[in-house]
């Protein structure tokens, strides 16, 4: 017999300041943090506290989060760039991809996060408000980022995964998955045994090893 599950279905009759959910993650005690809509919505289980323009967002259209391991934010938005702070939010503009809507975020050192746009490319930025480009990554249109191990950072976009070497937070070249190349890779994982995953659309999972180089892909 199959074991039945039990849910709560939270929106705006019960708490929930937006219908629209673009990102979720949860921080080291449990809470979880909502990308809307309306803003940055955080949930302690109990009660939703909203964040907006007013609270200091550049905007409140909010497309990703990242939640730092100093228990501040970076919240990426659809055209006005990052915010960073908690509570109260500092804004700041990517310089080169003013409008561009912001598809990833990943924490690649204290306060760095590497920052993926949607036909800008890759950047770097930190909460001094500096930003910098990759320009290795071999296509504008980053879909998603993950931590593959220690010392790596995965790449996905429309042409394939790009794997960059992160030395405390100063991302360089390390190669291109040849398996993948060329596919639109719209989501990508890791685990602790050295697995990447990667989505490709229309295309199911491919899996790869990167401690030695084996890939296989699972419809």
């Amino acid at each position: 017999m199959a074991q039945e599950y039990g849910f709560d279905l939270y929106n705006q009759d019960n708490g929930l300041s937006a219908s629209y959910i673009y990102d979720i993650r949860q921080d080291e005690r449990g809470n979880i943090s909502l990308a809307t809509e309306s803003g940055l919505v955080l949930f302690n289980g109990y009660t939703f506290t909203p964040f907006d323009t007013l609270n200091g967002l550049n905007e409140n259209l909010v497309s990703q989060i990242e939640v730092c391991r100093s228990g501040n934010f970076f919240v990426g938005h659809f055209q006005e760039g990052l915010s960073y702070g908690r509570g109260e939010f500092n804004p700041f503009v990517i310089k080169d991809a003013p409008e561009s809507r912001i598809s990833a975020l990943l924490e690649i050192a204290p306060n760095t996060v590497a920052v993926g746009t949607n036909g800008a490319g890759l950047y770097v930025a930190n909460t001094s408000g500096k930003t910098e480009k990759i320009t290795v990554v071999p296509s504008e249109s980053i879909n998603a980022i993950c931590s593959a191990g220690s010392q790596f950072v995965a790449v996905a976009t429309d042409n394939g995964v790009t794997m960059l070497k992160n030395s405390n937070g100063k991302l360089t070249f390390a190669y291109e998955v040849s398996a993948v190349k060329g596919e639109n890779i719209v989501a990508i994982a890791s685990d602790s045994s050295g697995n990447v995953f990667a989505a490709i659309q229309d295309g199911g999972i491919a899996r790869i090893n990167l401690r030695d180089g084996n890939f296989s892909c699972v419809v």
